[in-house]
């Protein structure tokens, strides 16, 4: 009785993780192990047996579709897609063209998180191009430059939000002084340098990656232990440059409405807590729909991620934080009309529509083609009457 080795065992599937159900490539070998150990065939019976557990382990036990594949996750990613692009571009469009908006510096910034979350939008649509263009055929690079807008806009989202939190610490701290501003062109420039500054760590994703097939795409499943970790350091780092001038400016505001209250406000002299409540009133939303739509689902799934949880429920989790995103976005659209002078603007293009679209209608009621009147002329007219 022929005796397989266990290195002849080990050595008969070298692909493991292409079988990523229960019943995996460690537990195939070990039962064709037990069954040949003793058989008189040896390595033929060996081959024989593993060919039919990897087949029978394939029809059985294949590999799980990513989440990210269902249709009806498509058709969730396409329809935020659709609907939070034009309200994005809306808001961008009434920003850039409006002179008087373009003038204040904090417009600018809301413009430049703007197009952050356009980016990130996109990552709801590269999946469904992926899926139609390698129809299933992922390998570890595709898998990641599918993450690309996804991890590009992650990282501009987090620089603006940083920019606007920095920029309101800064007007709290000066209020009092019109001549402390900073100077305009650095608002002018924290568009391109935001998305410069994302695409570094964006293009360290690929670092110290191995091009191999993988059967379930997921772009955080193809990340590094490096890059996941940076990812963790940083999205927390990042929260707390945002959260800080949150807290600060509510405490600061706080502090002023009691001293107002003591205090009667002298004449021309500019109203502290009503300046404090316009800040507030469009920063503290942003930070709060930030943290809840944004930065727990990040850090749940990257968490989840930390501890090596099961495939399947990071890809629901990936997915969610991506649902979220989009829903975040669709939300800071309405965060953004909260500013009185984004509303005035807003309703001016809308009225201005109307109207155009009014007269439009009215000339072409006016314009309808006349009915054809034949004209007869007056001779034959006297002779019909004549006969």
């Amino acid at each position: 009785m022929n005796s397989l080795p266990p290195q002849a065992v080990t050595d008969r599937i070298k692909r493991p993780t292409m079988i990523t159900g229960s019943l995996s490539g460690e537990v195939l070998r070990s039962i064709g192990g037990l069954l040949c150990q003793n058989a008189s065939m040896g390595q033929r019976c060996m081959d024989n047996m593993m060919d039919e557990l990897e087949d029978m382990g394939a029809r059985i036990y294949a590999p799980e579709t990513s989440f990210d594949d269902h249709n009806a996750v498509q058709y969730i990613r396409i329809t935020f897609f659709a609907v939070t692009v034009p309200f994005n571009l809306l808001i961008l469009f009434t920003i850039l063209h409006s002179q008087s908006l373009r003038k204040k510096d904090l417009h600018l910034l809301l413009v430049n998180l703007g197009i952050a979350h356009l980016i990130s939008a996109t990552s709801a649509v590269t999946r469904v191009i992926g899926q139609a263009v390698f129809k299933g055929n992922y390998t570890t690079t595709r898998c990641l430059a599918l993450g690309i807008p996804l991890i590009l806009g992650n990282h501009c989202v987090q620089i603006a939000m940083t920019l606007i939190g920095l920029d309101r610490l800064h007007q709290v701290r000066h209020i009092l002084k019109s001549n402390k501003t900073l100077p305009r062109n650095l608002y002018l420039c924290a568009i391109p340098l935001t998305v410069a500054i994302s695409l570094i760590p964006t293009g360290l994703m690929f670092i110290g990656t191995e091009e191999e097939a993988v059967n379930n795409c997921q772009t955080s499943g193809s990340w590094t232990g490096p890059f996941r970790m940076y990812l963790f350091v940083g999205t927390l780092c990042f929260a707390a440059l945002i959260w800080i001038p949150g807290f600060y400016i509510w405490i600061i505001y706080r502090k002023t409405v009691k001293h107002m209250k003591k205090v009667p406000a002298k004449s021309g002299q500019p109203q502290i807590p009503r300046t404090f409540a316009s800040m507030a009133k469009l920063f503290l939303p942003l930070i709060a729909n930030y943290g809840m739509l944004w930065f727990v689902p990040k850090m749940t799934m990257l968490i989840f991620m930390h501890f090596d949880w099961s495939s399947r429920t990071t890809d629901i989790l990936q997915v969610t934080s991506m649902l979220t995103e989009l829903l975040a976005t669709l939300i800071n659209v309405f965060i953004y009309m909260l500013n009185r002078e984004i509303q005035a603007e807003l309703k001016g293009f809308f009225t201005f529509m109307k109207k155009k679209a009014l007269t439009h209608m009215r000339f072409l009621r006016c314009n309808k083609k006349p009915a054809v009147v034949q004209v007869i002329p007056m001779g034959k007219i006297q002779g019909a009457v004549r006969a």
